[in-house]
């Protein structure tokens, strides 16, 4: 004779981007969120590295084929790893969106990665930030 339990759980998007489970039903209020474009382009362009650098893929050339795009969008994302560290874990830790147009779009930040001086692109990230946006409103 067998014995079934039943538990109610639902699955909650966790700050690194995974899902958790939790217990009990998804409470009404919750709504759908998502990781703004950008950060999840960045959590790639790290992963893209470390694939390169561990030697899982050999060039780029590979990882777009893998991928199924062309190698200069492979290279567009990698060059987000150019900016200030401080401007990537800005960009890691965005709010998540819950509708609506992401708060910092990649055409904001790609001009940015042809920027050779860290200070100079902190100090264009800051004029990009939704904040000052709706200061200078």
């Amino acid at each position: 004779m067998s014995q079934s339990i039943s538990i109610d759980v639902h699955l909650k998007l966790g700050d690194c981007g995974h899902q958790l489970i939790r217990k009990g039903t998804k409470p009404r209020h919750a709504k759908p969120t998502r990781r703004p474009r950008i950060t999840r382009l960045m959590a790639l362009a790290i992963k893209y590295e470390q694939l390169i650098e561990r030697g899982t893929i050999k060039n780029q050339t590979e990882l777009a084929n893998l991928a199924g795009v062309d190698r200069s969008h492979v290279s567009r994302i990698l060059r987000l790893r150019l900016l200030a560290p401080k401007i990537q874990d800005a960009l890691l830790n965005l709010p998540e969106a819950i509708e609506g147009a992401d708060p910092i779009l990649w055409k904001q930040v790609d001009p940015l990665t042809k920027i050779a001086s860290w200070d100079i692109q902190q100090i264009e990230f800051r004029k990009i930030l939704p904040t000052n946006r709706q200061q200078s409103g």
